[in-house]
Order: C-alpha cells, then sequence, then structure tokens
C-alpha cells in the first residue's frame, strides 16, 4: 500500500486498519511528505532514505517512510521489501479525484501503473475533494467502499 499525500494522512492509515481488519497481510511503503502531482517520476540523482515507523498498537509492525515519489515506493517494495510477490497494490486513498487529464500528474495513478509494469494487480483509489474541507474528513465510508471492492 501507498499513496501520494505522505505517510501521516487519515487515508492510508485508515485504509490499513479496514484491510487488516479484514483478514489482510497489509505492509506500507508510502512517501514520508506529500509527493501530490509527481506524475511518474522516479529518484535517480538522489539518495532515497528509508525509515522505519513503529505502529501505535500494533503490536511490532512497522510502516515505511520514503524519501521519495510514489512510483519510487512501488519499485522498492517491489524489488527490495517484500519477499514475496504481492496479490495487489493498493494506492491511495487519496485526498482529490483523479480523473480526466489528472490521471497524468497523479502520483497516486503513476504508484498503480508502476505495478502494473512489474505485472503486479494495482487499484488506485481517489475522493473528491469538498469544496469546503472539514475539519476531519471521515475516509472510513469511502475505504470501506473500496475495501469491499478489493
Amino acid at each position: 500500500m501507498t499513496n501520494d499525500d505522505g505517510l501521516e494522512t487519515a487515508g492510508i492509515t485508515d485504509f490499513r486498519e479496514i484491510l487488516r481488519k479484514q483478514g489482510h497481510h497489509v505492509t506500507v511503503i508510502a512517501p514520508l511528505n506529500e509527493q501530490s502531482a509527481t506524475s511518474h517520476s522516479i529518484t535517480i540523482l538522489n539518495p532515497i532514505f528509508v525509515k522505519r515507523i513503529p505502529v501505535s498498537g500494533g503490536r511490532g509492525e512497522y510502516v515505511y517512510g520514503i524519501k521519495g515519489t510514489p512510483a519510487d515506493c512501488v519499485k522498492l517494495a517491489l524489488g527490495q521489501f517484500l519477499k514475496s510477490r504481492p496479490d495487489i497494490i493498493i494506492s491511495g486513498i487519496n485526498l482529490g479525484a483523479n480523473l480526466g487529464l489528472d490521471v497524468f500528474y497523479s502520483g497516486t495513478v503513476a504508484a498503480a501503473l508502476e505495478a502494473s509494469f512489474w505485472g503486479v494487480t494495482a487499484f488506485a483509489v481517489s475522493l473528491e475533494r469538498p469544496l469546503k474541507l472539514p475539519d476531519k474528513l471521515d475516509f472510513k465510508p469511502f475505504i470501506n467502499i473500496a475495501a469491499d471492492i478489493i
């Protein structure tokens, strides 16, 4: 699982937890910082740093933050981190729709495309951003729909 909004967003945290409760094994490898509109860029001239972060209440579980793009995250996951091929790579849930020409700029969509280059099924999940963003957006109803589809 990755995204382009960064590792500390409610979207990826809640999505991970819902999938875990459904019995899925979930590994999160996501950018440390927001990488929206990075398209399919990859890091080639700078070092990519990896930060292993314990999950609170996670019973020894970790998520991995990458100083890089969403495509970097997928490349590292498939080429270095994961011991076996995943059933699916999920990118998102992204705050902001990825529709029309947006798909060419989206780091969320690019991560899913990167997975497809490796022959892995991928699912990019995006949520239209409300015109007036509430103080705390509850992603869970939308994540539940995506989790059911997955």
